[in-house]
């Protein structure tokens, strides 16, 4: 039975510890949380991707060798920057009627309170099942300091299901927008204001660049399903440019992320964009460079990929079942709308991965996020029963 006050005193704690990314990392966490592990006796590693990055991964019931029928949970240790206009402290995490507030509230400290709190109690009940757990670093940069770095040097070698942690109000999603992630960079001609057609105003240059891509993809608006009528998207996320309204500015950078629903427009929409930028600035005579930002993105990817295995319908029926055991109602599906390490679960591992967790994706990224304290009651409920369900 999971105890109600353990996983939301555990969260609270989750909360104060600072692992936002870029800035303070992972490894305070992960050092707490391997003290847990150890307390209970449950067989972990951390591994230390860069300095101050760790991952952890751990065991129910570890198996030397391949084992397809294992249940991976997983979920990210890291935050985005606390940013400003918080009301609250955003290390302090406070209660509210019926909420907890705080960084990382929602994304993803509460699915890795739940996941915690539910390996937890089966190794306190002697259950072992086949299960390993992962709680890694720099998914909010694209995950290349954590799952990525896993897979690359084989820690993580897959199963037979990878359950996601991130918040979907505990709904089951299993598909999910990939992005991608671009800086472009303009050097125009820097100018005195009352010549100014002596320069090259790489800002100018810069918004029709941003404007073009943004007619490509709304043609390529996607019909349906319902939740991805605004998608694809342009969402133009850092711009930097200029020094002085007298000048006209010669540089000019943004960094941009491009959401999309299924990886194979990853190519199109990355053609498109230096297609465009190479014309524009061919006609304005400048200079410019394309990079990857944080990695360059994270996949999109569906279970559709998958159904055509059996086993994937048994271990769906494994968290349906353990839904309606613990909420008593039928599980809702739904389509992720944000990148998740899901899809290196899928693509890089051939493992059908699954997003469920408490929270939502609408506070994450902003000021006072907060969680429903009996989402997160509920989710490490589930997890307790998903794993002891689980052959």
């Amino acid at each position: 039975m999971i105890d109600e006050i353990n996983v939301i005193e555990l969260l609270k704690e989750l909360i104060r510890i600072r692992s936002d990314n870029p800035g303070n990392y992972e490894e305070e966490i992960a050092n707490y949380i391997s003290g847990i592990l150890e307390d209970n006796k449950i067989d972990y590693e951390i591994i230390y991707s860069a300095k101050k990055r760790a991952n952890i991964i751990g065991y129910l019931n570890r198996k030397d060798e391949y084992d397809e029928h294992k249940l991976i949970l997983c979920g990210h240790l890291d935050t985005k920057p606390p940013g400003k206009y918080w009301v609250i402290d955003p290390f302090k995490p406070v209660i509210k009627e019926d909420k907890i507030y705080g960084l990382g509230a929602s994304d993803m400290k509460a699915g890795i309170a739940a996941m915690l709190t539910a390996i937890i109690e089966n190794a306190k009940k002697g259950v072992k099942r086949n299960v390993e757990f992962l709680f890694v670093a720099d998914e909010e940069m694209n995950s290349f300091y954590g799952l990525k770095y896993l897979v690359k040097h084989r820690y993580v070698n897959g199963g037979s299901l990878a359950i996601i942690g991130e918040p979907s109000n505990l709904k089951l999603a299993t598909a999910s927008l990939g992005n991608l992630w671009i800086t472009i960079k303009i050097k125009g001609k820097k100018a005195h204001t009352g010549m100014y057609w002596k320069g090259i105003n790489a800002i100018d240059v810069m918004i029709e660049i941003i404007n073009q891509i943004k007619n490509i993809i709304n043609d390529y608006k996607y019909k349906e399903p319902i939740e991805l009528t605004n998608f694809p998207n342009l969402n133009v996320g850092i711009i930097r440019g200029g020094t002085h309204p007298g000048s006209v500015p010669g540089y000019c950078e943004v960094t941009i992320d491009i959401r999309f629903k299924d990886e194979s427009e990853r190519d199109f929409y990355n053609k498109q964009l230096h297609d465009v930028i190479n014309v524009i600035s061919t006609k304005y005579g400048c200079k410019y460079k394309i990079e990857q930002f944080g990695g360059g993105g994270l996949p999109a990817w569906s279970l559709d990929l998958f159904k055509n295995e059996k086993e994937i319908h048994r271990c769906l029926a494994i968290i349906e079942q353990s839904y309606a055991y613990v909420t008593g109602q039928a599980l809702e599906r739904c389509i992720f709308l944000g990148g998740s390490d899901a899809g290196i679960f899928v693509h890089e591992l051939n493992t059908p991965a699954v997003i469920i967790g408490p929270g939502s994706l609408e506070q994450a990224h902003r000021p006072n996020e907060w969680v429903y304290i009996k989402e997160v009651i509920r989710a490490a409920k589930l997890y307790e029963e998903i794993i002891r369900r689980w052959i």
